[in-house]
């Protein structure tokens, strides 16, 4: 969802960029199948910009946009997930194949547990920016392409109505009354004032329209209207390419023996019409576009310098390729791609990047990646975490062993997978582990890591994901959640320590 809105915003401003330096530039030259070409690969070629390889290192698809919730400021609670327990004093169970201890674990230092617990919520249902505007462009692209089809139906219908006329390879239909003439692939429409009066004129440049292919590039130009309707660069584009095709068709006309002057006089008879559909190529035009075509047909064609003014777009381009095309190195900043369902957070997520690793597989799947930037700030408690949140469903009331494959490089803290249960319509925690009493740390291969928790049947979310406490690299994969029998110990911290059944020591005599 997010990638593909930064695709269409990184094409828009590529498609304006290129379309400025066409108008500055090459408009009002002559050479119209140069001009015509141009304004195609304007559309074309921004698409392909994204997906080739970039020498400057940025990349479009991790460029980062804000993940902050509507309901989470309802709510006034922050997006970050448990904070890590330093120096804790925390018995626990260890991983149950690695310390295989029986007991639940017991906690000595209650503020500790009190810290964990100051685990501020994250909303099941996310209602993002980025998915408002992501909904909202699909509404728009939605409306486009209703109108197209119900025009697309319009002409249809009339085409199955008309008895066409076969006149030099094009099925010409004659209308009675005010109607424009326009073509559509091999059908031609006049009216039958016009089939009496100017039929040569009109049929000579329509023909035109047809054996330049004019169709194909307003069926491209119209596709991109519908995927690219919030850019108004693409209705800009269209209206030049239609002036462009009026151009052509013209000069088509006037080599085919016209004669200049009644053609240019019925040019301006016509400056007045009515355009009925988007694929379709009319000779009618406004006034100003009339002034334009006469013009155009009065000027000397120089086509040299064109050629020369075109080399403007090789620094365009390049520029173009290395603000927004595709990293080479996973490892360049920006490069990586938060995945679907995944939400970057913690207490300095700006320290790190986050996301799928391209270059890494575990038993040939994704994983993914926290590391640290470069600008890396350093700080008590400041750490980053790929995270997710969930209901309980099947696992409310159940033991439940979370899984993940994890890998770390140079950690000069510490990571380590962490998992939360939160109680209903509470900011309370029922059950927690993050792994802090056997913390990951410096470089290590891959290791199955495991927490059990127990998930009450009134339990209300539960979290998880990785953390990287300080500098470093993690990787992760495989996870995976199971439910386990009552004999598979606990890793969780207990979060009612020591607590007495009744007041004691009211006369502080101990």
């Amino acid at each position: 969802m997010k990638a593909l809105l930064i695709y269409l915003l990184v094409t828009s401003v590529c498609t304006g960029v290129f379309y400025g330096c066409f108008r500055l530039l090459m408009w009002k030259e002559t050479c119209f199948a140069f001009n015509r070409a141009t304004l195609l690969l304007i559309v074309i070629l921004p698409l392909t910009i994204p997906f080739l390889p970039s020498p400057g290192g940025w990349s479009w698809t991790g460029a980062t946009i804000p993940e902050t919730t509507f309901a989470t400021r309802l709510n006034g609670y922050s997006t970050a997930p448990p904070l890590p327990v330093a120096n804790s004093g925390i018995s626990r169970t260890g991983v149950p194949e690695d310390r295989g201890a029986k007991e639940r674990p017991v906690v000595r230092d209650r503020e500790t547990v009190a810290r964990a617990a100051e685990i501020v919520d994250v909303p099941v249902v996310l209602v993002t920016p980025v998915g408002i505007v992501f909904w909202i462009y699909l509404f728009g692209a939605g409306v486009s392409f209703f109108i197209f089809v119900v025009g697309m139906f319009r002409l249809f219908g009339w085409l199955r109505q008309a008895r066409p006329r076969r006149e030099n390879g094009a099925e010409v239909i004659v209308l009675p009354g005010m109607v424009s003439a326009a073509s559509f692939g091999k059908y031609v429409v006049i009216s039958d004032e016009d089939y009496a009066n100017n039929r040569e004129e009109i049929l000579t440049h329509e023909q035109g329209h047809r054996q330049l292919g004019h169709v194909f590039d307003l069926t491209l130009l119209t596709v991109a209207q519908i995927v690219f309707w919030f850019n108004p660069v693409i209705y800009l584009i269209k209206r030049d390419l239609r002036e462009i095709h009026e151009y052509q068709a013209d000069d088509y006309a006037l080599k085919r023996g016209v004669d200049a002057r009644k053609y240019q006089m019925l040019i301006i008879r016509k400056s007045v019409g009515l355009q009925h559909f988007a694929l379709a190529t009319n000779f009618n035009n406004t006034y100003c576009q009339t002034k334009k075509r006469i013009a155009m047909m009065n000027t000397m064609r120089k086509n040299g310098r064109i050629y020369w003014k075109s080399l403007v777009y090789l620094p365009v381009a390049a520029l173009a390729l290395m603000s927004f095309g595709m990293a080479g190195n996973s490892d360049a900043a920006g490069s990586l791609t938060v995945p679907e369902g995944w939400i970057k957070a913690g207490t300095a997520p700006e320290n790190y990047e986050m996301g799928v690793d391209p270059s890494a597989k575990k038993d040939g799947k994704n994983v993914a990646v926290i590391q640290s930037v470069e600008a890396f700030q350093s700080g008590v408690g400041k750490f980053g975490t790929l995270m997710q949140m969930c209901l309980p469903g099947q696992y409310a009331g159940k033991r439940v062993k979370m899984t993940a494959d994890i890998k770390s490089e140079n950690v000069t803290g510490w990571a380590g997978m962490w998992f939360r249960v939160d109680a209903k319509n509470s900011r309370n925690s029922l059950a927690f582990d993050n792994m802090q009493d056997r913390p990951i740390k410096g470089t290590t291969d891959w290791k199955q890591c495991q927490i059990v928790l127990d998930v009450p049947a009134d339990a209300g979310k539960l979290a998880y994901g990785v953390l990287l406490d300080g500098e470093g690299k993690v990787w992760f994969g495989n996870v995976s959640f199971e439910i386990v029998g009552d004999s598979v110990p606990l890793t969780g911290m207990d979060m009612n320590p020591n607590i007495p059944e009744s007041p004691e020591n009211l006369d502080f005599s101990k």
